[in-house]
């Protein structure tokens, strides 16, 4: 880039150079004082390459602002996308869950009404009664771990939750300044 810039320099110089021999030649009589003239067009010339150079140096600042603001956009928004996913995850297994808390209900009732039923008999098995016992004992150690479970994950998807809303916050803010960048770059020389 400053090899360049060099060139374009050198270049713009010469240019100014041979069209001042030619202006002179042409414009000046005999016994006209040149120096002033060319006094005033390398001031010119000076002053427009300190020009050139403040631009290029505002370019190459702006577009390293540019690259640092996508940059950072990519990053913030694959992690919002990545606590989207986990907030998903953790929502469909409290779904899942739920539909398992009737089942347990279901299975608890339907084990009630054999034991009920088998004592009520005469001739009760006192053996069968022990084993839908133990069932009952370990659904609602079931369903009690699942309750556990459910409340946890809970409080996940609350953290989760509260974790999105503040990654959003960071990337909405982010994509501001990369929208006042491009403003500031469609702005003309003049209106700067």
């Amino acid at each position: 880039m400053r090899m360049l810039t060099a060139y374009v320099l050198i270049g713009f110089f010469l240019l100014c150079c041979g069209s001042q021999e030619v202006a002179r030649a042409q414009n000046n009589g005999p016994g006209q004082p040149t120096q002033n003239k060319e006094e005033r067009t390398l001031q010119t010339l000076i002053e427009e390459v300190r020009l050139l150079r403040l631009t290029l140096e505002r370019t190459n600042r702006t577009a390293s602002l540019l690259h640092i603001a996508l940059e950072e956009i990519r990053i913030q928004q694959e992690h919002v996308d990545f606590i989207e996913q986990r907030l998903d995850d953790v929502r469909s297994e409290l779904a899942s869950s739920q539909l398992s808390l009737p089942r347990f209900a279901e299975q608890l009732q339907e084990l009630d009404t054999k034991i009920k039923e088998e004592r009520a008999k005469a001739d009760s098995d006192a053996e069968r009664i022990s084993q839908w016992e133990s069932q009952v004992k370990d659904i609602q150690l079931s369903d009690a771990q699942q309750k556990q479970r459910d409340e946890q994950q809970r409080g996940r998807e609350r953290q989760l939750t509260e974790q999105l809303a503040t990654e959003k916050q960071k990337l909405e803010e982010i994509s501001k300044r990369l929208n006042d960048l491009e403003r500031a770059l469609a702005k003309t020389p003049e209106e700067r």
